[in-house]
């Protein structure tokens, strides 16, 4: 059977990975075979269970190092709407972690089209006697 460890390299080049959802930084970091840890940059120590919900705003291995003898990388998240608020009131929550900037632009999020409206049915109107078209239900 055929395993699907990823082997360190120590030569490998950290990217950068903070703007970016936490489950896509996941699958970047894990194919230079870094461990991923996250803390809660908003402070709150709350616990990530849905990576798709939130987006990494700090990480303590500088991108563009590299990797060396390093086998585990924190990542500071916050969920996606708290990008644009928090990132202007405070200060870094993970000390240790190299300061890397919160992008300005907001994440890019899907835009749902709204399906069309379904058709009204029929009423009969009747014309009001005044000239203009003013319309009222039959009764």
């Amino acid at each position: 059977m055929l395993s699907d460890a990823v082997t360190l390299d120590p030569n490998a080049i950290v990217p950068s990975v903070v703007g970016m959802r936490l489950d896509d930084a996941k699958k970047e970091l894990r194919s230079i075979a870094l461990k991923v840890e996250t803390i809660d940059s908003s402070g709150d120590d709350r616990k990530v269970f849905a990576v798709g919900n939130w987006t990494v705003t700090e990480q303590n291995i500088a991108a563009n190092t590299q990797v060396g003898q390093n086998k585990t990388i924190t990542l500071g998240v916050l969920k996606h709407d708290e990008i644009g608020a928090e990132a202007s009131t405070t200060d870094s929550t993970l000390p240790a972690i190299a300061s890397t900037a919160v992008p300005s632009s907001p994440i890019p999020t899907t835009t749902m089209t709204p399906l069309p409206s379904t058709p009204q049915t029929s009423t009969t109107v009747s014309r009001h006697p005044l000239p203009y078209h003013h319309m009222t239900p039959a009764t």
